[in-house]
């Protein structure tokens, strides 16, 4: 195919560097959520995989390259929550525990809904 456009992402070489950024950005999440053993853990990484996800969002949104699939964010999302309510909440009162918790997942929820209308489209 070669390229299509003269645009910045109308080619398959400029689509393929997206998809490997996307697919680095992904395994760093990965290997970040599979190490919340510990609060230590959980803090090391803590805005490392929100931003990646939003950066992640924000790639494949500005591409239109295809996000990760649903499932692996639905995952991340899960096992995020679960560490923030044992690990991250400890660092606010309850009030900014309740704020912090409405931003991390809005974060997820952006981009399992990017996930889920680029995925159903097929």
């Amino acid at each position: 195919m070669g390229s299509w456009g003269f645009g910045v992402f109308e080619s398959d070489a400029s689509k393929d560097f997206v998809a490997d950024i996307i697919e680095d950005f992904s395994d760093e999440i990965e290997e970040a959520l599979d190490s919340y053993s510990s609060e230590a853990s959980y803090q090391e990484s803590d805005e490392s995989v929100l931003v990646l996800v939003t950066l992640i969002q924000s790639i494949c949104e500005r591409a239109g390259s295809a996000p990760p699939e649903l499932e692996m964010v639905q995952t991340w999302k899960k096992k995020y929550v679960r560490a923030f309510d044992m690990f991250g909440r400890k660092q606010w009162n309850l009030e900014a525990q309740l704020e912090r918790k409405k931003v991390v997942v809005k974060c997820f929820d952006s981009l399992i809904s990017d996930s889920t209308n680029f995925w159903s489209e097929d």
